[in-house]
C-alpha cells in the first residue's frame, strides 16, 4: 500500500526553508511498518502536483496542516485527491483547531486529533481491511452530514518509535541558517510542554505534558546529519528545551566531542550562569525566551509559571555566555490597560536584554484566553477562508484591551525598526550574526528557487519594510506616549 505525504505550500517560498520534521516521523513510522512512503514538500517545490499524484498513484494521502497559512493548499490538493477516489487525511494543529470547518468542506475524510504515528497507522490499517472509522481511537470524521470524534488517544512513547529516516526527504534542499552556521536543519528533543498559558492551545492538544526522545538518538542523528549532508547547525522545534533534556545533550556532544551548533525556545528560571557557560561550550548560539509581559499581574493572569524578577538575570547570563538571547513579548491581551502595555514597553526597552521581539497578541482556538473572548462576545471566529489568508505578521484579528489599533501598530513596528536598524540589542554582542543569517536566507531562497520567486519574496519584504518605517516615522505623538525613543540605551 503507498502513502503520499504532503507538506502543503504556506503562501510564497518561505525565505529559510524548514524540513517537516512531523511528516519526517510519521513517514519513517509508516515505511517501519511495512508502508511504501513518498513525502512531497510544496515548501520546496511546487511543481504540478496533479503530476506527482498521477505516477505515485498513492492509496491513501496525508497532509500535514499546520498553520492556518497551510490551508489553502492543502484544500486545492485534497479536492483534486477527493476526484481520484484517494482517501485524504489532515493532520496538524490547524487541523486540530478548525475541525468542523474543515469537515464540512467535503475535501477531507478523515482528521488526526493530535500525535499522529500510531492513529494514522491504524487509521491506514482501517481503509486496508475496509473496516469502520469509529474503531481508530484519536480521529474526526463526517458521515451522513455530521462530525463525529472517535475519543482521545493516548500518548506514545517516544523511545517505541524508529530512528528518522532522513532518504525520505532532499535533505541538501533545507537550510534555517542561524549564524554562525552555515547549514541548519530542524530538529526535535521532546514533543508538548508541562505549560497551562492561557494564551495557547497546548493544555488542549499536548494536554500540558511533555515527552522526551533518548538523548542518544538525537545525538546519534547529529552524527548523521553532519556526516552525510554537511549540516552544521540544528535547530530544535521543541516547545520549551528542558532542562535534563539540555544537560544530557551537553554531555553526549562532549563525550562523542561533536561539533555542531544550536538553539531553541526555552523558559525563564531553567538555568544557571554556569549551565549557560556549559550550554555554549557544547555549541549553544542562540536561545528565545517567551517573556510575554512585562507586567507581573498580567503574567500571573496569563498563567506564565515563570519569576519575573529572574528575567534580566537569565537573560545577562545567557548573553554574557556568548549565546544570542531574544525576548519575545506580546500585547492586545484581553483588557489590558494602557498602563500595561507601557511596562511592557519599559521592560523591553531594558538595556540588560539582547534582542527584543514585540507581536500583537491574536486568538488562538483551543486556548482559555480563546475561549473567555468567545463567551465574553469579544470575539467572532472568522470563516474558513478568511482564517486561511489571515497572517499574524501583517494582519490584526481584533483590538482587545484599551490600546488602540494604531497605537498598537505603532508599537509592534517599532520593535520590527529596532530589528531591521540593528538597533534591537542592549548587549554589546556584534549586529553581524543577525545580519549574516538575513544574508544567508536570501542567497539560499535565490539557489534553491530562483530570480523570480526572489524576486516576489524581495517585494514583499520591502513592501513590510516601509510599511514599518512608516508607522515609526508617521507617528512620533504615539511613539512618545508609550516611550518608544529612537535612541535606545545599550549595555556597554
Amino acid at each position: 500500500m503507498k502513502i503520499l505525504l504532503i507538506n502543503p505550500a504556506s503562501g510564497f517560498y518561505p525565505v529559510n526553508t524548514v524540513n517537516p520534521l512531523g511528516l519526517l516521523s510519521i513517514g519513517s513510522y509508516m515505511q517501519n511498518k511495512g508502508y511504501d512512503v513518498k513525502i512531497n514538500d510544496r515548501n520546496i517545490k511546487r511543481g504540478k502536483f496533479k503530476k506527482t499524484i498521477k505516477s505515485y498513484s498513492p492509496d491513501v494521502a496525508g497532509l500535514s496542516v499546520k498553520s492556518n497559512l497551510d490551508i489553502s493548499d492543502a484544500l486545492k490538493i485534497s479536492k483534486h485527491l477527493k476526484k481520484q477516489k484517494i482517501p485524504v487525511v489532515w493532520g496538524g494543529p490547524a487541523s486540530f483547531s478548525f475541525t468542523e470547518m474543515i469537515l464540512d468542506t467535503g475535501a477531507v475524510d478523515a482528521i488526526v486529533m493530535g500525535e499522529g504515528e500510531e492513529t494514522f497507522f491504524e487509521l491506514i490499517e482501517a481503509y486496508k481491511k475496509n473496516k469502520p472509522l469509529d474503531g481508530v481511537k484519536g480521529i474526526a470524521y463526517a458521515e451522513n452530514g455530521a462530525v463525529h470524534y472517535t475519543g482521545e488517544r493516548g500518548f506514545i512513547d517516544l523511545s517505541s518509535l524508529p530512528p528518522l529516516d532522513w532518504a525520505l526527504l532532499n535533505i541538501d534542499k533545507y537550510n534555517y541558517a542561524r549564524s554562525p552556521s552555515k547549514k541548519a536543519v530542524y530538529l526535535y528533543m521532546s514533543k508538548g510542554c508541562p505549560g497551562r498559558c492561557t494564551f495557547c492551545f497546548n493544555s488542549a492538544f499536548h494536554k500540558s505534558v511533555c515527552r522526551s526522545r533518548p538523548a542518544a538518538v538525537v545525538l546519534d542523528e547529529m552524527e548523521y546529519l553532519i556526516k552525510n549532508h554537511g549540516v552544521d547547525g540544528v535547530y530544535f522545534s521543541d516547545e520549551i528545551l528542558q532542562h535534563d533534556n539540555i544537560m544530557a545533550l551537553c554531555g553526549g556532544i562532549e563525550e562523542r566531542n561533536i561539533k555542531i551548533y544550536w538553539g531553541g525556545q526555552t523558559k525563564i528560571g531553567l538555568y544557571s550562569k554556569e549551565e549557560f557557560e556549559r550550554m555554549y561550550k557544547a555549541g549553544c548560539r542562540w536561545l528565545f525566551f517567551g517573556v510575554e509581559s512585562g507586567s507581573e499581574k498580567r503574567l500571573k493572569e496569563i498563567k506564565k509559571g515563570i519569576e519575573f524578577g529572574r528575567v534580566t538575570t537569565d537573560i545577562i547570563n545567557c548573553d554574557s555566555a556568548g549565546i544570542q538571547a531574544t525576548s519575545g513579548f506580546m500585547v492586545n491581551y484581553p483588557d489590558e490597560t494602557a498602563d500595561e502595555v507601557r511596562e511592557t514597553i519599559k521592560f523591553a526597552m531594558n538595556p540588560d536584554l539582547n534582542y527584543v521581539n514585540v507581536n500583537i497578541y491574536a486568538p488562538v482556538p483551543d486556548s482559555k484566553m480563546y475561549d473567555y473572548l468567545l463567551e465574553s462576545k469579544k470575539y467572532s471566529p472568522l470563516a474558513l477562508k478568511k482564517i486561511a489568508k489571515f497572517n499574524m505578521n501583517n494582519d490584526m484579528a481584533g483590538v482587545f484591551g484599551e490600546v488602540t489599533k494604531k497605537e498598537l501598530l505603532v508599537i509592534k513596528h517599532y520593535f520590527d525598526w529596532l530589528f531591521f536598524t540593528g538597533k534591537n540589542k542592549g548587549s554589546a554582542n556584534s549586529n553581524f550574526n543577525m545580519t549574516a543569517t538575513l544574508i544567508k536566507m536570501v542567497l539560499m531562497n535565490v539557489f534553491s528557487h530562483g530570480l523570480i520567486t526572489f524576486a516576489v519574496n524581495s517585494f514583499s519584504s520591502a513592501r513590510t519594510l516601509l510599511t514599518t518605517l512608516w508607522y515609526v516615522a508617521a507617528y512620533p505623538g504615539i511613539r512618545k506616549k508609550f516611550g518608544l525613543s529612537l535612541n535606545r540605551k545599550t549595555r556597554k
